[in-house]
């Protein structure tokens, strides 16, 4: 669980030095326009496949967008 919590902090600030510096994500008062989720609970080993859900809010709006992304494994 820590190395996922690593992972996550690692795109969200990713995602919000890129998209934030170009004005793109918005947030209210102490929020970032992007938070990151990986469940503990997938199967990776089964699926081969990491997958990742992150919620943008673009600027301008006040809904956040879930976008899911997923990482396949080569091995």
């Amino acid at each position: 669980q820590p190395v996922l919590k690593s992972w996550q902090a690692a795109v969200e600030n990713a995602v919000n030095a890129s998209m934030g510096a170009n004005g793109e994500l918005g947030g209210g008062e102490g929020e970032s326009g992007c938070t990151c989720w990986i469940d503990p609970e997938q199967d990776v080993l089964a699926t081969s496949e990491v997958r990742v859900t992150l919620r943008v809010r673009p600027f301008g709006y006040a809904r956040q967008i879930a976008v899911e992304l997923g990482f396949t494994v080569n091995g």
